[in-house]
């Protein structure tokens, strides 16, 4: 992990990204948050620890092609996700990103470390940023979620095995929630 530069999906409240800026000495992180009400604090925490090396960005990983999508804020911040519902509370629109260009903008890493808790969104980048994963991405560490994307449903473990067939990744580790995969 500290050989690499790091792309983290949902940065939350930022204490990964804290954590992670305490390992990777003059390396990049970039982290992606797509609840824009957590930026001020993400960008507060930034600026209070002087980490120089730390890339914020408010965006949804997204691969349909629009340019922002509905996302459904939790407010005890523990489940916000894309919305699939016509109900308008707690619902904002966020820009659009992939995996790809958040490397080729903002990292440009030929390797780099992807993590990420995006509430079953994972399955997008797996299916769709195949050739990037299994080229530039050196581990990672996702917590995976049973999700439904363009009419099918994924399973956890069904989504482990696309990591692993499509994107040439090893698991080495899962305790049901949370895997590890590594080149």
């Amino acid at each position: 992990l500290k050989d690499y530069p790091v792309i983290e999906l949902g940065a939350s409240l930022g204490v990964t990204s804290l954590a992670l800026n305490g390992i990777l000495i003059n390396k990049q992180i970039v982290s992606v948050e797509a609840n824009r009400k957590l930026i001020g604090n993400l960008e507060s925490t930034k600026l209070l620890n002087q980490l120089h090396n730390w890339t914020i960005l408010n965006y949804a990983i997204d691969y349909s092609g629009a340019s922002h999508v509905k996302f459904t804020i939790d407010p005890a911040n523990l489940g916000s996700h894309k919305s699939h519902s016509h109900d308008t509370t707690n619902i904002i629109e966020v820009p659009t990103i992939t995996l790809k260009l958040v490397n080729k903008k903002w990292l440009n890493a030929e390797k780099f470390v992807l993590i990420a808790d995006i509430e079953g969104a994972e399955i997008e980048f797996v299916l769709n940023d195949q050739v990037l994963l299994q080229e530039y991405c050196k581990q990672m560490i996702l917590e995976l979620h049973d999700t439904q994307y363009r009419n099918t449903f994924y399973s956890k473990s069904q989504i482990a095995s696309l990591i692993k067939t499509e994107c040439k990744m090893n698991e080495v580790f899962n305790d049901g929630k949370t895997w590890v995969f590594n080149k």
